[in-house]
């Protein structure tokens, strides 16, 4: 049935002005039509409740309403998935001491320092992304600049072993080899995008976010064309988040695929949440109702999207999550007294979202990116030693 009223709903969407007029407020857009609201109440529908006119708390702050990432598979809780990542980078480091060449010392640190950007950095880039306002997000920010720390400690340990092999090329000892090309754009890769992790990530001690966040988005657009779709997936969303930052939201969307447009086939969750910033920029841009129908039809064509069942449930119920921070931004800053019945209608929108989506404390979970950045610098293989007694080669 919902999807019946998505689909109306885009086709009736197509007559009116996204980001003015009707659609920006709500008591007017519900005297549009009665049908009109009859297909789209599960988000745009105007019912009337004895809901106290006194603003609702937010509800990622509201204990009552728990929502969380979803566990990543294979992992008890994100605890034991931290403690996975921190020994296998442990173990990345021992591997680059025991190694006897710099092209494979440089293999195995890079490796380290993709894994801390990819998976030991994306429980608080998920978090951050959906707005998950509870306690541990004031230690985000400091667990996030400690791994970003370490992550840049071993790109520059990397650098250095890279270009003392590059300088030590003579007429006895080749030039770089292929490999050794191939790392040096892996590091390139790598810096860029912990520049921008630390960007969106870590507050800037002068505070000024903006200019950082600036820097690193122009860091990320050479990469944004690479011939790897998953780097360049990931290079223009951490760059549509961080122009994002900007008060003006025009130069993210820019970047941004349309929100009802396929998902990338390589990368669904960069792509997906893309869409969801894309959904939420349209509400500050000044169309909170265009950017709730949107993600009506995001919801809706994410049950398609994705394959296994945890992920298209927990994608869903993303949506709704976004839904419900816009419209709870958007009766904040409706004016209490001048626009009481507006107010109204949004509250009266954030209980039944809260009612029918996140009633189940312990099922309401979130999509999450999996991870921030993809695994691109793979750890060298063995080395091949010839069996004890083979001569050498002529």
């Amino acid at each position: 049935m919902e999807a019946v009223r998505n689909n109306d709903l885009a086709v009736r969407l197509k007559g009116l002005t996204a980001y003015g007029g009707q659609l920006a407020n709500p008591a007017r857009w519900c005297k549009l039509t009665v049908v009109t609201w009859a297909f789209a109440s599960a988000c745009l529908a105007v019912t009337q409740t004895d809901a106290d006119p006194a603003d609702p708390e937010n509800p990622a702050k509201n204990g009552s309403l728990e929502v969380h990432l979803a566990t990543l598979p294979g992992f008890a809780d994100d605890a034991a998935f931290l403690a996975s990542v921190t020994s296998r980078v442990a173990e990345l480091q021992q591997q680059a001491g025991e190694a006897t060449d710099k092209v494979r010392k440089t293999g195995f640190l890079l490796a380290a320092a993709n894994l801390i950007l990819a998976e030991q950095l994306e429980p608080p880039s998920s978090r951050k992304f959906l707005q998950l306002d509870k306690p541990q997000l004031g230690d985000d920010a400091l667990v996030a600049a400690r791994a970003l720390d370490r992550a840049d400690a071993l790109l520059f340990e990397a650098e250095t072993f890279l270009r003392a092999e590059q300088k030590g090329s003579t007429d006895e000892n080749p030039p770089p080899t292929d490999q050794a090309k191939d790392l040096s754009r892996i590091m390139d890769t790598l810096k860029a995008f912990a520049q921008a992790l630390r960007a969106y990530l870590v507050t800037e001690a002068d505070g000024d976010s903006s200019r950082a966040a600036r820097r690193a988005a122009s860091g990320l657009s050479v990469i944004v064309e690479d011939d790897d779709p998953q780097i360049a997936a990931a290079a223009a969303f951490w760059q549509a988040c961080l122009r994002a930052m900007d008060p003006d939201p025009t130069p993210a969307l820019d970047i941004l695929d349309r929100a009802i447009v396929d998902l990338p086939a390589d990368a669904p969750r960069f792509g997906f949440f893309s869409r969801l910033l894309r959904c939420r920029l349209v509400a500050a841009r000044g169309g909170p109702a265009a950017a709730l129908a949107l993600l009506m039809q995001v919801e809706e064509r994410a049950n398609g999207w994705f394959k296994a069942e945890p992920d298209r449930a927990s994608a869903m119920r993303s949506c709704a999550w976004i839904r419900l921070r816009i419209l709870q931004a958007w009766h904040d800053r409706l004016d209490a007294k001048s626009q009481d019945d507006d107010r109204t209608w949004c509250k009266s929108r954030i209980d039944t979202l809260r009612n029918e989506r996140f009633s189940n404390a312990s099922g309401a979970t979130l999509l999450r990116l999996n991870q921030a950045i993809p695994i691109i610098a793979r750890p060298p293989g063995p080395n091949a030693t010839p069996p004890e007694g083979t001569p050498p080669p002529p």
